[in-house]
């Protein structure tokens, strides 16, 4: 099943590998010159570790990627070879996809075929419209190489998890989200979401835990998500400028993001259950902002839809009903509570979903599974 989910990866996007550059590649790729790397050495690395200014932790793994690929491409900017990268690098995530979506149905679900299941779910992922800018716009390299660590990060997590009768079982816990959650940061801030992944996916999915094993599990998840998202809610409270001196530049203010935002995730949700071809774009400029409550009507009901899910989804993990639902609603909110929340960036783009539909996608295939 590997190599038929490889194969026809690089089948569907190898069309598109001779793409040019576009918008934001010449910032971070053609303009920054510590990517033209001359000589593969320690010194010329290290600027290039050091060359990208994107976000908090300036993305450096990605930045490096980049600078080898203009190395080993004769020392210029081909967009095939960047290209070809990008879509291995998608290739081995839907790789991890599809190990994930086997583990989770194996232990959520044992009756099902878990391997059939999961491999569906990963093709659908992988060939879905949606993730066409997270993979053949070179510089979303940034986001899909923060999954593909994220997810080997998890796999790791769940193995250490399923053995925790084992010495090893919270050691493989604590290095896979470390490791995880460190190595996707540096190329992409998202990957600060894993823990909380995780702990979602420990809500809704996973068995319960052993009496012996509670206390260090508890340990565990108070470590990792539950004081982290608390620290950092708290520093963002008691230092608002943060957060708010980035609208200064904006054409919106926060309440207006937040509002527009509750609309874009469900066009997101749209787009994933039917990816209209006239609807999908590099850009979405002309997404119209929200005004109000009731300016568009639609942002009103969109609040109370979101509201309507999450509270369902806490309800049933309460209950320990409907756990697919459960997963994929949680997921999906989690995997986009940075960029489609308080943090002042442009309103709508499709390569926020990578990490967020594959939730979804597992649902889709959960449908025959009972509460």
């Amino acid at each position: 099943m590997s190599f038929v989910l490889f194969f026809l990866v690089l089948a569907a996007y190898y069309p598109g590998k001779s793409g040019p550059f576009l918008a934001d590649d010449y910032p971070n790729i053609l303009d920054n010159n510590g990517v033209l790397l001359e000589q593969l050495n320690a010194e010329e690395l290290m600027g290039a570790w050091s060359a990208n200014t994107s976000g908090p932790f300036k993305r450096p793994i990605a930045s490096v990627s980049f600078a080898l690929n203009y190395y080993f491409a004769g020392q210029r900017f081909d967009p095939l070879p960047f290209k070809l990268t990008n879509i291995a690098i998608h290739a081995v995530t839907s790789f991890l996809v599809f190990l994930l979506g086997f583990q989770l149905f194996k232990t959520a679900a044992p009756t099902y075929p878990a391997g059939k299941l999961a491999f569906v779910a990963a093709l659908i992922w992988a060939l879905h419209p949606l993730q066409l800018t997270s993979v053949l716009y070179v510089v979303q390299r940034m986001n899909s190489m923060a999954t593909m660590f994220m997810l080997a990060g998890f796999l790791v997590f769940l193995k250490g998890r399923l053995q925790l009768e084992k010495p090893s079982g919270i050691i493989l816990m604590v290095l896979g989200c470390v490791l995880g959650t460190g190595l996707g940061s540096l190329c992409k801030e998202n990957a600060l979401l894993l823990p909380l992944l995780i702990f979602v996916t420990e809500l809704t999915l996973l068995p319960s835990i052993p009496p012996a094993s509670r206390f260090k599990v508890n340990a565990y998840y108070a470590a990792t998500a539950i004081l982290p998202a608390l620290f950092g809610a708290l520093y963002l409270l008691t230092h608002p400028d943060y957060i708010l001196n980035g609208y200064l530049s904006r054409e919106f203010d926060l309440p207006e993001r937040l509002m527009t935002q509750s609309r874009v995730l469900f066009y997101y949700l749209g787009l994933l259950l039917y990816p209209d071809n006239t609807e999908l774009s590099l850009a979405h400029d002309d997404f119209t902002l929200s005004k109000g409550l009731l300016q568009p009507i639609e942002t009103l009901a969109a609040i109370a839809g979101i509201l309507g899910l999450i509270g369902f989804a806490i309800h049933s993990c309460w209950h320990k009903k409907y756990r697919f639902s459960s997963f994929a609603i949680l997921w999906f909110f989690v995997g986009h509570a940075m960029e489609s929340t308080i943090f002042p960036l442009e309103l709508v783009y499709e390569h926020r979903n990578y990490l967020p539909s594959i939730g979804v996608y597992l649902h889709w295939l959960s449908f025959r599974i009972k509460p």
